[in-house]
């Protein structure tokens, strides 16, 4: 037992020693490589030292020259960049300034145009009034006899007016719906004044739509031509028509080609119609004989009927079928201003729409018709038969 021991201290021991002898051996090989790759690394004298920084400064002032020559080749480079920019620039400013000119030259010519169109259109508006004038003129012959006198003057030209109604008795007056109104029937209310007119008769309008607040143009204008003639001093009759057949008209294209009506009224909505003619044969009674008539104001109608019906009337006469169609005030009104009516008057258009949606155009009121003009008011199949072309 004690035999193995010792044999195993003695080989340990005898281990000890050969490491012992072996380790110096390997810690100085270790040493001498190292420090040769040091002296390899390292210079060992001043020239050597020297020679070191003189390559690094060699090295270092090429790495200079090089950024030296990318500098310069950079400069001239941004020069030639910012020449080119430049002359471009001096380009774009020399194309603004010339389309500068351009634009004012355009602009000019667009003022010069649009004058000339103006005058263009001045020039064709009073043709057109003069011919209108002459057409009236003849036609007043035609239906007055040969043996009446005719007189032609714009209701804004005052002198003209005056001439026109000298030793005149009665004056009987209807204008167009315009937003001049006031200014023409004044003037001929001015000029009957001074020509000493004895009775004045005015075709107005619907009573709901003749106040000083009313939206419409037509309305107000109405209303201060009406306050003006009853403190004028002048004798006085007021015609108030309903609603008049002939607005028809504006729905002949409509008729002709799609057969049909489209109006912003309800189908079944009670309207009492009237036709123009009625309007013109109370006003040549009264005219006639206007002492019984003086400071009255007639509000007269056909017979009541609705657009539904009217539609009825037109299948009837022209042997195919018309369909009324019915629309909203907002699709009116788009379809107004699309057709280029002008503000004034689609804000007239949609005023006269509230009132006889809210029933204003609605009573049936033939009595002054049937008093005055001794018979009764025409209705609207006579009407739709003696306008049939107009809708063929």
């Amino acid at each position: 037992m004690v035999e193995p021991i010792m044999y195993l201290a003695i080989g340990f021991l005898v281990a000890m020693l050969l490491g012992l002898t072996i380790v110096p051996l390997v810690h100085n090989r270790a040493v001498r490589l190292t420090t040769r790759r040091m002296e390899a690394a390292t210079p060992l004298s001043m020239a050597e030292i020297q020679a070191d920084k003189d390559q690094l400064r060699a090295e270092f002032a090429m790495s200079a020259r090089r950024l030296e020559m990318n500098v310069d080749q950079l400069k001239h480079k941004t020069t030639s960049q910012l020449a080119e920019l430049g002359k471009k620039t001096d380009a774009i400013n020399r194309m603004k300034l010339e389309l500068g000119e351009k634009n004012a030259t355009i602009f000019s010519l667009e003022a010069r145009e649009k004058a000339v169109k103006e005058q263009l259109r001045a020039t064709e508006e009073e043709f057109s009034i003069k011919t209108e004038g002459l057409r009236n003129a003849e036609k007043a012959r035609e239906v007055l006899g040969a043996d009446a006198k005719v007189a032609v003057a714009e209701l804004t030209d005052r002198p003209a007016l005056d001439k026109a109604l000298a030793g005149v008795e009665s004056v009987f007056v209807v204008t167009g719906h315009n937003p001049g109104m006031i200014e023409q029937q004044n003037n001929v209310l001015d000029a009957a004044l001074e020509a000493g007119v004895q009775y004045f008769v005015r075709v107005s309008g619907s009573r709901f739509l003749i106040v000083p607040d009313s939206p419409s143009i037509i309305g107000r204008s109405h209303y201060a031509i009406e306050e003006r003639l009853r403190g004028s001093g002048i004798k006085w009759v007021m015609l108030r028509p309903g609603l008049f057949m002939q607005n028809t008209f504006a729905q002949a294209a409509s008729i002709k080609n799609d057969s049909k009506i489209v109006l912003p009224f309800a189908a079944d909505l009670p309207l009492a119609f009237i036709d123009v003619r009625d309007t013109g044969a109370v006003g040549a009674r009264v005219l006639l004989d206007p002492e019984p008539h003086l400071g009255k104001t007639y509000e007269f109608t056909g017979v009541q009927s609705n657009f539904a019906e009217f539609a009825d009337v037109f299948s009837e006469v022209l042997g195919r079928r018309i369909n009324y169609v019915a629309v909203t005030a907002e699709q009116a009104e788009q379809g107004m201003k699309a057709r280029g009516m002008p503000d004034w008057l689609v804000t007239h258009q949609l005023a006269a729409v509230h009132v006889a949606s809210n029933g204003g155009l609605s009573d049936e009121s033939t009595g002054p018709i049937r008093n005055i003009a001794n018979r009764a008011p025409l209705t609207t199949r006579q009407f739709v038969e003696d306008h049939k072309g107009a809708f063929s």
